[in-house]
């Protein structure tokens, strides 16, 4: 193959360039041969000090890009204690919200896929009543034409740069109604890690965009006088999640505030000063 590949370019082909290709089979080979030399440079080269790493490698861990597991228990102990296990992180009693896409197009059209995730509640301190609403805009901006039929295409029968993911939303509270674009729609309700979650399928056609609107309601241990715990997550995604959060008390005071571009697991601590000031916390 003509192509040449080094560490400007190789993150592009892999993800979209690749599947320009005329001659698949050429396409496969050259795959084969970026795998073959990245596994040889890995078990020829030296390991940097352990100091340097930590460093390079902590981002992909916090985003959950770098995954570990052992069938030794103090070895998948270590995993879980630095973070990179993979497990869903734990409630404890708190409020929570994760984002999950899965394909189930059979194709390659992740990369053209982008979101947009608010979550807005209210918390009676009182009686420990939190009602929450999220609001989930995705947007496919996949092509429909230039690419290889088997990553523009699908098994579903819809229209070429259609994505046809499956959307799960793990949450603390139940589901008690949902809408896509205002129509009313049911969802598949389960549970895992302690989260409960909440699924449904979407198409979204090239250049289109859904508007996913959940309502949850329920009570928490955590939303005792003073404090709100919150965790949420994100899944690594090609295009990165934007997130917004808010939390306000019975009365529209602030507890939660945070937005902007989300990676990994974040944990949010809202305290409700006397005077109505408010203290936000993420970690």
């Amino acid at each position: 193959s003509d192509v040449s590949l080094d560490s400007s370019n190789v993150v592009d082909f892999l993800l979209v360039d690749q599947y320009a290709a005329e001659d698949d089979d050429a396409r496969v080979d050259l795959l084969q041969d970026v795998s073959e030399e990245v596994i040889a440079r890995i078990f020829a080269g030296a390991l940097p000090n352990p100091a340097v790493v930590a460093r390079d490698l902590a981002p992909l861990t916090r985003e959950s890009r770098l995954l570990g597991w052992s069938a030794d228990p103090e070895e998948q102990q270590l995993f879980r204690d630095i973070g990179l296990s993979g497990e869903l992180p734990t409630l404890d009693g708190g409020d929570g919200l994760g984002v999950v896409f899965t394909n189930v197009g059979a194709n390659k059209l992740d990369a053209y896929l982008g979101r947009q995730v608010s979550y807005r509640s209210t918390v009676d301190e009182e009686t420990g009543a939190v009602n929450g609403t999220a609001v989930i805009t995705v947007t496919n901006d996949a092509p429909t034409s230039g690419f290889l039929e088997g990553a523009i295409g699908n098994y579903a029968g819809d229209p070429v740069g259609t994505n046809r993911t499956r959307l799960s939303v793990f949450s603390a509270l139940p589901v008690v109604d949902a809408e896509v674009d205002g129509a009313p729609v049911s969802m598949r309700v389960g549970t895992e890690g302690g989260w409960t979650v909440n699924s449904l399928t979407l198409a979204i056609p090239p250049g289109g965009t859904l508007e996913v609107a959940i309502d949850f309601a329920g009570e928490l241990p955590s939303a005792a006088p003073g404090a709100h715990r919150l965790v949420a997550f994100t899944q690594p995604l090609v295009i990165d999640e934007t997130r917004s959060i808010t939390v306000v008390d019975a009365d529209g005071r602030e507890m939660i505030v945070s937005a902007g571009t989300s990676s990994g697991v974040e944990r949010f601590i809202g305290f409700d000063v006397a005077g109505g000031d408010t203290v936000t916390r993420g970690d």
